[in-house]
């Protein structure tokens, strides 16, 4: 998708992917937000960026959950509040 192709330095991927997922999850195209949230999680895990990674997280479970599949979307977001949940306590 144009929106999230390779820049130089692939700042702009970090910084707009999870939220295009979240985008492309309110107008309903759930195959497109279910590949731009993976992405983005796997961004934001190379990049050790907890938020962007829980954001990534959430659309994955809604789009789970809009599929119907509730236990996984559960653990998703499991995951992603684990994930951030850690980071405060650090802090």
């Amino acid at each position: 998708m144009p929106l999230v192709r390779d820049t130089e330095n692939a700042v702009s991927r970090h910084l707009v992917i999870a939220s295009a997922a979240e985008a492309f999850l309110r107008a309903g195209r759930l195959d497109e937000a279910a590949s731009l949230a993976r992405r983005a999680v796997e961004i934001a895990e190379f990049a050790e960026s907890p938020p962007f990674r829980a954001l990534g997280r959430r659309v994955e479970a809604e789009v789970l959950g809009l599929r119907r599949q509730y236990d996984e979307a559960l653990s998703h977001v499991r995951r992603g509040y684990c994930g951030v949940h850690r980071v405060r306590e650090r802090a």
